[in-house]
């Protein structure tokens, strides 16, 4: 099944950095997951095998799902949002997972403990949420995180994107600095965080407007033609758009 994605008790607080649903529904049971700039926090209960706390980092392209046993409870970050609680460097996790023990130490040792005694994925996903607020409380955000997220903000708007060094000179940084610092919070470089948006903005209007054709939403999503846009999917998926349409809606 999906991981469950509960609100947070504490919305306001984790608002900025959390989404409420997935931007991309897939149907139960599917056995993969698209290219994503967002990361997520999951645990499993595991069934017949470990328990499992770890990040699931951006994803540059499509990746499949092993078959997992076991209860299950996830957060899934906004674009850019996991920054905010994991300060190391977000693209050595692109397209990877990491156990959580290795980027939080004894801290993650003592919520798997904690996670492990919740009746319900809900209880499990308030601790989640309550572990993420108690790191928020150690720190603010600082001025180049506030100026990646803004960057972040306009580079999801495929209306207007502007270049990456017109965005660059919008925050102050250098070219070269911007860069590093955006895939470093990000996860993925500015150019792959574009190239992700388009993709699932396209995705998106395809299932919701079944009599568009491909053209129309190329256009309506930022891709110079039809050509432009088949090239990106099967770069990040493997698939044409139209194969990639019928697997989402199978599942398969």
């Amino acid at each position: 099944m999906p991981f469950p994605l509960i609100p947070s008790p504490n919305g306001d607080a984790l608002a900025p950095y959390l989404r409420r649903r997935p931007n991309v529904a897939l149907p139960a049971g599917c056995g993969f997951v698209l290219p994503d700039a967002g990361a997520t926090l999951v645990f499993r209960t595991g069934g017949q095998r470990e328990p499992m706390l770890a990040l699931i980092g951006p994803k540059s392209r499509l990746r499949t799902l092993p078959r997992l046993d076991g209860a299950s409870a996830s957060v899934q970050f906004k674009s850019g949002g996991a920054g905010r609680f994991f300060r190391n460097s977000m693209d050595t996790m692109t397209d990877t997972k990491v156990a959580l023990d290795e980027l939080w130490g004894t801290e993650a040792s003592v919520l798997l403990d904690r996670l492990m005694s919740a009746r319900t994925p809900a209880d499990a996903t308030a601790l989640l949420h309550g572990a993420l607020l108690q790191r928020m409380s150690r720190s603010q955000p600082s001025t180049i995180d506030r100026k990646i997220d803004w960057a972040v903000s306009r580079l999801a708007r495929l209306d207007d994107q502007g270049t990456v060094a017109e965005l660059a000179r919008s925050v102050g940084l250098s070219d070269r600095h911007f860069r590093r610092t955006f895939t470093a919070r990000v996860g993925l470089s500015p150019q792959q965080f574009g190239a992700v948006c388009r993709f699932r903005s396209a995705v998106n209007q395809a299932m919701r407007a079944s009599d568009e054709t491909w053209a129309t939403i190329a256009a309506a999503t930022g891709y110079t033609d039809q050509s432009h846009m088949s090239r990106a999917f099967v770069r990040m998926t493997g698939s044409p758009p139209g194969q990639l349409l019928r697997a989402i809606q199978t599942g398969a």
